[in-house]
């Protein structure tokens, strides 16, 4: 069976919230951004996204934004490696690669739009 990189990516998200809940990846998001010197808060979690709120003048690109979210959701993989890999081939008979987690996969998941100091996040579950 030819596997498309749309199914691979919900197969993905999919594991993803099996594992986390939303406002755990949120989180993650969050605090990766901080982490990189933007300083943004969680101002609210939905089951299928979330929002931020930036706390300073600066403005937060599509790019910074994007490659931030790569980053935390490798990571919340890796912390639960075994587990999203037993899921994936279980379920899917996919296997996992980090390196899937990337720039393409954040914009085929996720759609941004923003109001003013708030970032709304939803993600196509």
């Amino acid at each position: 069976m030819k596997v498309t990189e749309k199914y691979t990516h919900m197969v993905y998200m999919n594991t993803l919230m099996r594992l986390y809940s939303m406002k755990q990846v949120a989180k993650a998001i969050v605090e990766q951004l901080n982490a990189e010197g933007d300083s943004v808060e969680l101002h609210k979690t939905e089951n299928a996204g979330f929002t931020m709120r930036r706390l300073g003048d600066s403005l937060i690109s599509d790019t910074v934004l994007v490659d931030a979210m790569a980053l935390a959701i490798a990571s919340l993989f890796d912390d639960k490696i075994d587990e999203a890999m037993d899921y994936m081939y279980e379920n899917y008979d996919l296997e996992y690669a980090n390196s899937s987690v990337d720039e393409d996969f954040i914009r085929d998941i996720f759609d941004f739009t923003r109001n003013g100091r708030l970032i709304y996040v939803d993600a196509d579950l």
